[in-house]
């Protein structure tokens, strides 16, 4: 049977610092002590080779990598003069997951496909989906997300075939962060509640809790404040339950937002005063960076933006002690909104130039397309319209490859927007209507707003006609909405009329 806690070093959704289950690894340790003890007692080269495995494998799970390669190394040169293929593979996949470890990825992805090769040979399906998942992660750290999410479907279907419950949660959990990055919204969710099935079945409560909140996290990115502030609560209490205070402080300073659009029994505010206390008296300095980003939001939605600077700043230095690149793009994200909201461009822009390449390296699409657009906004504020032009199209080719209408009807508004502005009306009119198109496919607000746009960017063009059609569409559809855009598209008609 596969050890989960193998899997702990190419697990992807572990929590931004790290898994940190330190019980394991004194376990571990405890374990690497005897067995190495035992070594001098063994007599045959069979023996021998047993003990290195296990030996091996203790290091690896104490976090010794390099005492693990040594160890999986002495093995396969013992599987050699045996002639054992199977345990020799094995040596080789393992030996690929430490290069991994140690952040030698080419190493680790020549071992793995080599491993790969001879699994094939000998269909040993358990040791393909393992390899298969080893590759993902190779790929993962690599920025190769296409690449990774083949190696992890791989892993998925040869445990699906298996029909082993916890290849197959180690898969759907490692993919959901994949199609999230990607913008696929739809399918990360979908990828989480069956990693929590099985985890549930499993059972494996801890695991299950941290898909739930990620889950929360998808489902408040639809819009869903309820369902998701629902699923973070019981995320929270299946940790409670396992009196594992300090995943519940972690967790709960992620999912304090979703706690301040409900109207919950416990405040957003109650959930990260007692994070916070439980993290203090632990003397977790690196970890407190998720209390005061959420301590950030808070201030930020009560509009002290004075002290939601000071959290932010506070999380920044957390994160960097911990190397937590998605806890510190995000809150130089969050720091450039709130500059950019000031008019403080400069820093803005420094801030969004800095969480940039920090989302490239995550390889998460949707917020890199929204940094690209507050540096388009920053500089149509400093009067720069074709850097700003840059930047929107980079966001929008962005939004091509995520796909989702919504944004790519945002994008294609700017692009139509500062396009007219420019009198340039031929790409203008061109963008408008892809905006019109893909905002049909939204909702009828995006329509409305589409339509109105359309309107503008006719106007300008010099066709009044067909300028009046789309104000006239869109004032309808504003009037249906019961919403003052139909005001707005009155005036627009009547200076036609003129």
């Amino acid at each position: 049977m596969l050890k989960k806690d193998r899997y702990q070093m190419t697990n992807l959704l572990e929590f931004d610092g790290g898994n940190l289950n330190p019980r394991l690894e004194q376990d571990a340790r405890k374990r690497m002590l005897r067995l190495r003890a035992e070594l001098d007692k063994v007599e045959t080269r069979l023996e021998r080779m047993k003990l290195y495995l296990e030996l091996a494998q203790a290091c690896f799970d104490a976090r010794e990598p390099a005492e693990a390669e040594e160890y999986w190394s002495e093995a396969l040169g013992l599987c050699d003069r045996v002639g054992d293929r199977h345990i020799a593979v094995h040596c080789l996949s393992n030996l690929g997951l430490v290069s991994l470890a140690t952040a030698k990825n080419d190493e680790a992805a020549k071992r793995l496909f080599r491993a790969l090769s001879i699994y094939d040979e000998l269909n040993e399906r358990p040791g393909l989906a393992d390899t298969h998942h080893r590759l993902g992660a190779v790929y993962y750290t690599l920025g190769k997300w296409d690449e990774s999410i083949h190696h992890f479907e791989a892993s998925c279907r040869f445990g699906n075939e298996l029909n082993d419950r916890l290849r197959q949660a180690l898969a759907y959990d490692s993919l959901a962060p994949l199609y999230r990055a990607q913008g696929n919204e739809s399918a990360a969710e979908n990828a989480l509640r069956h990693a929590i099935n099985y985890y549930t079945a499993l059972g494996d409560p801890r695991d299950r809790a941290r898909c739930m909140c990620l889950l929360a996290e998808v489902v408040e990115a639809r819009g869903d404040h309820e369902t998701a502030a629902a699923t973070a609560e019981e995320s929270l209490a299946l940790l409670e339950k396992e009196g594992d205070s300090l995943g519940w402080a972690l967790q709960a300073a992620r999912l304090v937002t979703f706690y301040l659009d409900t109207n919950r029994r416990v405040t957003g505010r109650d959930l990260v005063n007692k994070a916070r206390t439980i993290l203090d008296e632990r003397g977790y300095f690196g970890e407190m960076g998720y209390v005061f980003r959420a301590l950030g939001d808070i201030e930020t939605r009560a509009g002290h933006l004075t002290g939601a600077l000071k959290f932010y700043t506070g999380a920044r230095r957390r994160f960097l002690q911990l190397g937590d690149q998605r806890g510190i793009a995000t809150v130089e994200e969050k720091i450039g909104r709130l500059e950019e909201g000031q008019n403080q461009i400069d820093w803005a822009r420094e801030h969004y130039t800095s969480a940039l390449p920090r989302f490239r390296k995550l390889g998460d699409l949707p917020r890199m397309s929204a940094i690209l657009r507050g540096l388009g906004r920053l500089a149509l504020k400093n009067n720069r319209p074709s850097q700003a032009t840059e930047y929107y199209q980079q966001a929008f080719d962005l939004d091509r490859k995520v796909g989702n209408p919504g944004m790519l009807a945002l994008g294609a508004d700017y692009l139509a927007e500062i396009n007219s502005a420019r009198n340039k009306h031929e790409r203008a009119l061109e963008m408008a209507e892809l905006a019109l198109e893909w905002a049909r496919q939204t909702d009828s607000e995006a329509e409305a707003n589409a339509l109105a746009r359309l309107g503008e960017v006719r106007q300008r063009a010099g066709f009044p006609d067909e300028a009046r059609r789309y104000y006239s569409e869109a004032q309808e559809a504003y009037k249906k909405l019961g919403s003052p855009g139909q005001d707005k598209m009155r005036s627009a008609l009547q200076g036609l009329a003129r």
